[in-house]
């Protein structure tokens, strides 16, 4: 989501009064946001920065600009949370009388990751005999990344499977990146690709099992997960 702040420049010092600060206005509705936060479920997530708020502290800033970030464990609750959002950024606007222009475009969202379950029993399979321990998120324990799989989960049976690389780090840190890059990073990777290109032979191997897939995933389809 993208909220635009529309006020008026004005002299900060000598005429600060015929000014509408945009700035004011997206701090507004980015405090507005940040109070939303302790109201919405675990599995959401609320990202938000400032990337336009003036160019120079003597003059009251005419635009103003933020970009928000919105997770949601399903697509319902996403377009819920982002109305919410919006109102949120709404009422900033109108705390420093500027004008907004929101754009958020849902053809661009990530859909929600559904895991083929008969799938997912075949990687862990492999997984655990080639040393991978597989972990089954439920519930709050999801992770709230997203990825464009999701959107390819829902056209055809999938799984998204996660491993350690041997590193105390969190991924997105420049400490992460280096450790993939490390010796000690190649072998749990070579183990995950091992255990996915087994899980596809055994798919093409076996057609009943690949059918039992399909069945998986029309179940899961018409769930509407």
């Amino acid at each position: 989501v993208t909220a635009n702040f529309k006020g008026k420049e004005a002299h900060a010092a000598a005429f600060p009064w015929e000014g509408r600060n945009a700035l004011d206005s997206a701090i507004a509705a980015y405090q507005n946001i940040a109070l939303l936060r302790q109201h919405i479920k675990p599995s959401n997530r609320i990202q938000v920065i400032i990337t336009k708020g003036g160019m120079v502290p003597n003059v009251i800033p005419a635009e103003a600009e933020l970009q928000i970030c919105v997770r949601s464990a399903t697509k319902v609750e996403l377009r819920d949370l982002t109305a919410r959002i919006k109102e949120c950024v709404k009422s900033g606007a109108a705390a420093a009388r500027c004008s907004v222009n929101i754009e958020s475009d849902e053809k661009f969202c990530y859909e929600s990751l559904v895991t083929n379950k008969v799938m997912g029993k075949i990687y862990d399979t492999y997984a655990l005999k080639l040393g991978i321990h597989p972990t089954d998120f439920s519930g709050q324990d999801i992770p709230s990344a997203s990825t464009d799989m999701g959107n390819v989960s829902h056209v055809v049976p999938s799984i998204h499977p996660c491993y350690g690389i041997n590193t105390e780090f969190l991924n997105h840190t420049k400490e992460f990146t280096e450790a993939s890059g490390n010796v000690r990073a190649q072998g749990p990777t070579l183990s995950a690709a091992k255990a996915l290109a087994m899980t596809a032979l055994t798919l093409l191997k076996f057609p009943e099992i690949l059918e039992e897939a399909k069945k998986q995933f029309k179940k899961d389809m018409d769930e509407g997960l």
